[in-house]
Parts: structure tokens; sequence; C-alpha cells
């Protein structure tokens, strides 16, 4: 491939938000060589990145997987009715991955510019990839124990697929995703007047009529003339005439992996693949960039915020969730609040899983290897870095119920190793935690000074009272001191004329 039109690609998709130039990528040493295996795919390896030494066995038993899932996805119904067969759907598939072969490449970093990678190479992969990621979120949905599908046979390679899913080495671009999907289930029409975010509305494409030409701005498309809408199960007579819903405003796989992960239903535009979608889920306002030099802003731990006098209290996750796969959910609430006059510092509670670690560290990477987006995560991290700063302090946090440990067994060790690593080699950060923990520290430093100005005041009246019971005692000891004053002077007196009297008799 040449490189001219490479960088040409890099640059244009700059301006089209579905194709996120380099944000497939390698995660940097700094963060891989502190924890490996949360960055490295165990069973389940997808996309264009170079691997180096994989397991050929457990990559060879995957294709075979890979094919049976394709073979699912290309075969389900079409939700336009839309006849077809393997090969067809197949060859639909296959149309538009040669004319996003360059978006395709910008999507990666300059490691997979070699010329090994041809466009059928590339387009092999894309749609046996892609169409397995499909059928596989689409398990994930309502996920069960299936001793016949090798993915699903345990909880174990359940939460192994999840945790390889959602790798940032281990991605495609969502583009491919959004245009596999269409070509297989069907383009999206909705009336002019229907917000595609109303669960309510069901759009039925009749294909018996005529069709008419409409132009999506990517390549003129046939779009049915004649449609039914059929609204809360009640078909309109005169339905209003259907608009074609254009690639970015199809939200149709955003959501399918929104319910596999349990995130809350929302459209979104412009993510770049599966894990930015997840920080675009979790993440308010991820768009925006607030970024900042990465340090450790609380500088106290959790024993030594409670021997100040601060409160720690673990709050309910209020992050809305899926309950069919709570098994296989990462909640990470965000909703850290202090309350500067009781001293309560309520935290959400942050359940361990399996899928915790691996899911953190790569959100965290992906933070660190784009610039325009918050790194709410990284901040979180370093949150809790500051919180824990030895063993006992994560016996303080378990007791409290703000640590809970679910369906995974870790030592009081491993969690403070990877509290203490989780941060390491993070070069930007947000202000998300700034505000609570300078409260924080101020909070203890005046309570501090509150304490010595008691304590001055104390011996402020400590001394006045000392030197006013001085005053009375030494008042009281010289009244006392005068009358033994005048006794002595008329006890000399008395001597003196007895003395005189004495003398005059002889």
């Amino acid at each position: 491939m040449a490189i001219i039109p490479y960088m040409q690609a890099v640059l244009e998709s700059r301006l089209y938000e579905e194709v996120h130039p380099c944000s497939i990528c390698r995660v940097p040493n700094k963060l891989r060589d502190l924890k490996e295996d949360a960055y490295t795919p165990k069973s389940i390896f997808i996309g264009l990145l170079p691997r180096g030494e994989t397991n050929y066995r457990q990559v060879q038993l995957m294709v075979g997987i890979k094919w049976q899932y394709m073979n699912r996805f290309l075969l389900q119904e079409n939700q336009q009715n839309v006849p077809g067969t393997f090969d067809t759907r197949l060859s639909a598939c296959s149309e538009d991955i040669p004319i996003f072969e360059i978006d395709i490449r910008a999507s990666y970093d300059g490691s997979i510019l070699g010329s090994e990678l041809t466009t059928d190479v590339i387009g092999r992969k894309m749609i046996l990839d892609g169409c397995f990621l499909l059928q596989l979120l689409s398990r994930l949905e309502h996920p069960t124990i299936d001793p016949q599908d090798p993915i699903f046979e345990t909880r174990e390679k359940m939460c192994a697929a999840v945790n390889d899913i959602t790798l940032l080495e281990n991605q495609i671009p969502f583009i491919v995703l959004k245009k596999l999907y269409r070509k297989t289930i069907g383009e999206r029409f909705v009336p002019e007047h229907d917000n595609p975010v109303d669960q309510h509305v069901e759009i039925r494409i009749d294909h018996r009529v005529d069709v008419e030409q409409i132009d999506n701005g990517a390549g003129v498309v046939n779009a049915p003339v004649a449609v039914k809408l059929i609204n809360n199960g009640a078909e309109v007579v005169n339905p209003p005439v259907a608009q074609h819903v254009q690639v970015w405003n199809d939200h149709r796989v955003a959501r399918i992996v929104q319910r596999a992960f349990g995130y809350p239903l929302q459209n979104t535009r412009g993510c770049a693949h599966i894990l930015d979608l997840m920080h675009f889920s979790t993440v308010e306002d991820s768009r925006i960039r607030d970024a900042k030099p990465a340090r450790q802003e609380l500088v106290r731990c959790a024993t030594s915020l409670l021997a100040a006098g601060i409160i720690i209290i673990p709050v309910p996750c209020l992050v809305e969730r899926n309950p069919q796969v709570l098994d296989l959910t990462d909640t990470f609430d965000f909703n850290i609040r202090l309350d500067y006059i009781t001293g309560e510092l309520r935290i959400p509670v942050l359940n361990f899983k399996e899928t915790t670690e691996v899911r953190w560290r790569n959100l965290i990477a992906w933070e660190q290897s784009k610039i325009n987006i918050r790194c709410k995560y990284t901040s979180y991290a370093l949150f809790f870095k500051g919180l824990i700063c030895c063993e006992s302090d994560i016996g303080l946090l378990q007791e409290k119920g703000v640590i809970v440990l679910d369906g995974c067994d870790r030592s009081r060790k491993d969690l403070m190793t990877l509290f203490s690593t989780i941060s390491q080699g993070a070069e930007h950060m947000d202000s998300s935690f700034t505000d609570i923990c300078t409260s924080l520290n101020n909070y203890m430093s005046m309570r501090f000074t509150m304490i010595i100005l008691f304590r001055l005041m104390w011996h402020k009246c400590r001394i006045g009272y000392e030197t006013s019971r001085n005053f009375i005692r030494e008042g009281r000891e010289m009244q006392s001191t005068r009358w033994k004053i005048v006794g002595v002077l008329a006890a000399t007196a008395l001597i003196i004329l007895f003395r005189q009297s004495t003398n005059s008799f002889y």
C-alpha cells in the first residue's frame, strides 16, 4: 500500500466522525509491563494488529468457532423480510470492505502498513471478525450456560470472552460492525417525525412494492416507498413517508453492545470501537477535553481519614444496569461526595468481578492513547491509590462495604498490588476528583488547627484561673502576715517596757 494514500486517509478521517485515525493501537509499554496479561487476549483474537507469539492451536480452534458464529449471523431472519442465502449476504457484506480499506487501515496504528496485509486479507478478517462479534454480542444479551457452545460452556469461558473483546489491541473499527449489520439485517428506515430513541415504534418494510432511489451521501440505495408503521401494536393506515437513516445515525449496533454489557440505552455517534463505546456510555461528557498531568491528589489514606474524623459511608451504585447481564457487568460509579459539615465521605460500592481489572486497565489505556476524551477512569484509579496505602486500608474499606468481592477470589495483597499499579505510567488525568481531594486534605488540616486553637484557649483559661487563685491565696496570706507583724511589734514593745521598768526598780 502506498504511503501517500494512507496519510491522506488519516487526515481525511479526522473530518469524518465515524472513523478515528490510530484509534486501535498498542498499549504503551509503561502500562503493559505492569500487567501484561490484562492487555493480551486469551482465546479470542480480533483485528489486524500483529500478535507476535500466540497459541497456534488456540487460534485455529477459535477460527472454527468464528465461522460457526458468522454462519448463524448471516442466516438469521432479516428485519425487512428480504430473502437471502448465506452466499448472497456474504457477497453483500464484502461489497463495502474494499471501499473502506483506507479508512480501516487509518483506524489502526502504523504497524499494519506492511504489504502482507492485502485487500483480500483485510476483507476476510473484517467480515469474519465482524460477523462473529455481532453474533457474540447478541448472545451476551441473554448469557446462559450452553455445553454445546465452546464460548458459553462455562462461566469462566464467558468471562474470558468478555475480557478479550474489550481489550484495546483486540478491536475492529465500529463502522465495520455497522456496515455488516446493515448489509445483513437491513437498512434502517423511520418516518419523518419518528425519534430513533422511541422503543415503541416499529417500522415494517413491504418489499413487494416499488422502490425509489435515495442518495444517502455514501451512494445511491434502493428504499421502499410503502411502509407500515406499527405504533404500540396498532397499524397506522396512512403512515408518513419513510426516510433512510444514514450510517452515522443508525444506533442499532451500539444498542446491542449497550444491552450486552448492561449499559443504559442512548444514542451514540462517532464511536471508534467497542471499548470507546463503553467509555462513552459510562463517562458523562466523554468527548470534553479536561486534561492535566497525572498525579496523586489525595494525600491521606483511608485509615488517616478515619483517624481525623472522616466517616466513610458506602453508597449503593446508582448506575442503571440490565439485570439479565449483571453477572458480566462491571459498575464504575464516579459519584463520590463529601459532606464537609458532618465529615461524611460517601463512596459508591466498587464491586470486583473477574472482568473488573481487565476492563479498568484497558479503559485507562484507551484514555492515555487519546487527547480528546476525559481521563475519568485514570482519575478514579488515582483517587483509590491515594485512599489505599497498605493492606490495612483494603481491610478497612472491605469492612465498611466500599470494596466488595463479587464472584472473584482476591487476597488483600492482590488488591493492594492492583490499586498501587493500575495508574502507574499514566500521563494524563482530569479534574473529576480534584475538588473533593482538596476538601479532604483541607478538612484534615482545619480540624487539627481547631484542636490546637481549642487547646490554646483552654490553656489561657487555665492561666487566668491559676492567676486569680494565686492572687486570692496571696491576699489571704498577706492578711494573715500583717497580724503576725502587729503581734511581733506588740511583743517587742512589751519586752522593752518590761526591761525599762526593771532597770528603774534597781
